[in-house]
């Protein structure tokens, strides 16, 4: 019997490693279980240090209903939100215990245990993250419903939504940002022994911001000082502006509420300031993780002759656990050597990682659909406008020197520390997110015409194509 093909429906694409992506596979299990009763199908596809997640597609919405379901109403949403608070911060105390620790002095049994309580710590982790994903348009909607039982005229309902969907909570990027221009206030004013000294705490405080995977490396007090010289001249003018900007859009939204007068609307508007937070939290929860483990890695290389954390992170979590326990084979290691690309894939209980660079290309000539070249591309405004321009495609931080004035911004999705770049381009488009997404959120600040969520846009477009993009009708055409 011909076994039925699998469509395969991409998620997300992000920085990492076999590590990265074998930590989640179990936690994945139990979340379709729990909800679809079936064994979750995955196959993620790392090369030059991105990852590309799939799932099967029909299991996947059959996910996303379910929890959708359980979560349907504003009680269980902020329910939902306590949750990524709790699942986020135990992953986080979990991960620091290891670098408070002095590993040389454990035994490989020592480790192991180690290994296998972080592991244990990223089970639930799947549901704050996908999860997530399927909710997140859920506080827009109740807000926008609650505002249209105390408004008839669609026009005031979207001046109240478009204020209240306003994100005044800062995440830590934000408080970075914050902090370093009160350094460089000092720095200004010649206080450059106490600068370096506040430096210093201020690298140990946010060291952990670009550890978006293990293969990443953390921010040193150097790259801060670069960062502090780069800002503003007048700091102080600068950070003024800053904290005025800040307090009006919180005096705004206070304003707003007090005209509506309207326990529900204030209950839904808090909630969706709170999702526009959780967003951020959650991944940072994650990076902090990651940042925590790099000690544990570290140990595991200058252990078992693996070069450097590089190569460690080139195995999954159970041939971590199999290298701690003497079952990885050094024929095993020497392959690891010379791996440029991977493999995951799991359609039933167990997964297998493949590395065979030719076995590779027959999986995804086999497993995925060639997708043919369109001239539209569908996705969800964020932002109304219309631009035209040059398409520049961006997956890490470190590629913004790449985007030009006037350029079109394309990318799986933007992170805090892609906002510098913004002021240049002429539009903005993700594959991923919904309305409380990164890119969404400084569109709307910055008046940036923004399409999320097409799923695609990285897939079909390239470097140097001219599109349009329709932000009104939520369409990216190619010229």
């Amino acid at each position: 019997m011909k076994t039925k093909k699998t469509t395969w429906f991409k998620t997300i694409e992000r920085p990492g490693s076999p590590l990265r992506v074998s930590l989640f596979v179990k936690g994945l299990e139990k979340l379709f279980q729990r909800y679809t009763h079936k064994s979750v199908c995955l196959m993620f596809l790392g090369k030059e240090g991105m990852i590309s997640w799939y799932f099967e597609r029909s299991q996947y919405y059959e996910l996303g209903q379910k929890i959708k379901k359980e979560f349907s109403s504003l009680a269980r949403l902020e329910i939902f939100a306590q949750l990524v608070k709790d699942i986020s911060e135990k992953l986080v105390k979990t991960s620091r215990k290891i670098r408070s620790l002095e590993l040389a002095k454990l035994s490989n049994k020592e480790l192991l245990a180690i290994l296998e309580n972080f592991h244990k710590a990223f089970e639930p982790s799947p549901l704050i993250l996908w999860g997530f994903l399927f909710l997140e348009q859920e506080p827009v909607d109740i807000l926008r419903t609650e505002l249209g039982k105390i408004f008839k005229e669609k026009k005031k309902v979207g001046k109240f939504f478009e204020i209240l969907n306003t994100k005044i909570k800062p995440v830590a990027a934000e408080a970075e940002e914050e902090e370093l221009l009160r350094i460089k206030v000092l720095w200004e004013k010649g206080e450059k022994t106490k600068t370096l000294k506040l430096l210093t705490e201020h690298t140990r405080k946010f060291a952990w911001l670009p550890l978006y995977a293990f293969t990443l490396n953390p921010w040193r007090k150097e790259d801060f000082l670069k960062k502090l010289k780069e800002l503003p001249k007048d700091a102080e003018k600068a950070l003024k502006e800053r904290q005025t900007k800040e307090k009006q859009k919180h005096q705004k939204i206070e304003k707003a509420l007090k005209e509506i007068k309207d326990k529900k609307v204030t209950r839904a508007a808090n909630l969706l300031q709170e999702f526009l937070w959780l967003r951020t939290y959650r991944t940072d929860a994650l990076r902090k993780a990651f940042y925590n483990f790099l000690s544990f890695l570290d140990e595991i290389a200058k252990r078992f002759d693996l070069e450097n954390r590089e190569k460690v992170v080139l195995l999954s979590i159970d041939e971590l656990k199999g290298l701690l326990n003497g079952k990885l084979i050094s024929k095993k290691k020497e392959l690891l050597r010379k791996q440029k690309a991977f493999v995951l894939l799991k359609r039933r209980k167990t997964y297998k990682i493949i590395r065979d660079e030719q076995e590779i290309n027959k999986i995804i000539q086999k497993e995925l659909f060639s997708k043919s070249r369109k001239n539209t591309i569908k996705g969800m405004t964020a932002f109304p406008g219309i631009a035209k321009g040059k398409v520049v495609i961006i997956h890490k931080v470190d590629e913004l020197n790449k985007v030009q004035k006037g350029d079109i911004l394309v990318s799986p999705m933007t992170t805090p520390e892609m906002t510098s770049a913004f002021h240049k381009v002429a539009a903005i488009v993700t594959d991923e997110g919904g309305v409380t997404c990164h890119a969404a959120i400084v569109a709307r600040e910055m008046k940036i015409p923004c399409i999320v969520g097409t799923q695609i846009a990285t897939q079909l477009l390239k470097d140097g194509d001219i599109i349009k993009v329709d932000a009104i009708k939520g369409l990216v055409k190619i010229k």
